[in-house]
C-alpha cells in the first residue's frame, strides 16, 4: 500500500512538472492594463506548463490606435500550428504568424470559429503570433508590406517585421480568443519548492519500498 501511494505521489508531481495539461494564456491576467505588443521587443512571452491550448485578450484601438494588435512570443511543439477563433465572438480578425526573426510566415482572414492551419514549421523553434482588427498589416523598415492586403499572400522579399499600417477608422474593441494545436508557451513554467518536495517524498517512498524489498 506505500508503495502504491508514493508511486501516485511521484506520477502526480510528474504531471504537473512535465504540464500533462494545457495551459491558457490570458493578456491582462491581472487586470492592470498590460497590453501585448506590436514588435518582436514588445510582444508578450507566453509562459505555463505543457501545452499553450489557448490565448486571450482584448484589442482597443480607443485610447490608443495600435491596440488593434496584439503580438504573442510561442514555441511550435511539431511542424504544424492551428488556430481557431472564439466561435462565440461576432467580430473577424486577422492572423499572422512570423519566425523568430520577424518574417513572415502565413497570415489569414478569420471569421469566428475558422481555423488557420500553419504547416511546416521547425519543431522546437519560437514564432510570433499576431492578432489584429481587420485591415491592419506588417511592414518591414523599408515600407515593404510583408503580406498582399488583398489575398493575404506572403512577400518572401520584404524583410523582418518592422511597424503595422494604420487603420484609424476601426474603434471596437473586441474580446477574443484563439483555440490553439500544436504550441507551446515561450517559457515553460517551472515548479513550486513545495510540488519538488512532493516529488522527492514521493521518490524517497519508492527507494525505501526498493530496499525493503531488497532486505526481505
Amino acid at each position: 500500500m506505500k508503495r502504491g501511494w508514493a508511486t501516485l505521489m511521484v506520477a502526480a508531481a510528474l504531471a504537473w512538472a512535465t504540464g500533462a495539461s494545457g495551459s491558457t494564456w490570458i493578456e491582462d491576467p491581472l487586470g492592470t492594463g498590460a497590453d501585448a505588443g506590436k514588435t518582436l521587443a514588445t510582444a508578450q512571452v507566453t509562459s505555463g506548463a505543457g501545452s499553450l491550448t489557448a490565448i486571450s485578450g482584448v484589442l482597443d484601438p480607443g485610447d490608443d490606435p495600435l491596440d488593434a494588435v496584439d503580438l504573442f512570443k510561442i514555441v511550435a511543439a511539431g511542424t504544424e500550428i492551428t488556430a481557431t477563433s472564439d466561435v462565440g465572438n461576432t467580430d473577424t480578425f486577422q492572423i499572422f504568424l512570423f519566425d523568430a526573426s520577424g518574417k513572415g510566415v502565413k497570415g489569414g482572414f478569420t471569421f469566428p470559429g475558422d481555423q488557420l492551419d500553419f504547416t511546416v514549421l521547425t519543431q522546437g523553434a519560437t514564432y510570433y503570433l499576431a492578432i489584429t482588427l481587420t485591415g491592419w498589416f506588417p511592414y518591414d523598415s523599408s515600407d515593404s508590406p510583408l503580406f498582399d492586403e488583398s489575398f493575404f499572400d506572403l512577400n518572401s522579399a520584404a524583410g523582418a517585421l518592422e511597424y503595422w499600417s494604420s487603420n484609424p477608422g476601426v474603434t471596437q474593441d473586441p474580446p477574443f480568443t484563439l483555440e490553439l494545436l500544436g504550441v507551446e508557451p515561450a517559457t515553460q513554467a517551472v515548479p513550486e519548492p513545495a510540488t519538488l518536495l512532493f516529488l522527492g517524498s514521493g521518490l524517497l517512498g519508492l527507494g525505501g519500498a526498493a530496499w525493503r524489498r531488497r532486505r526481505r
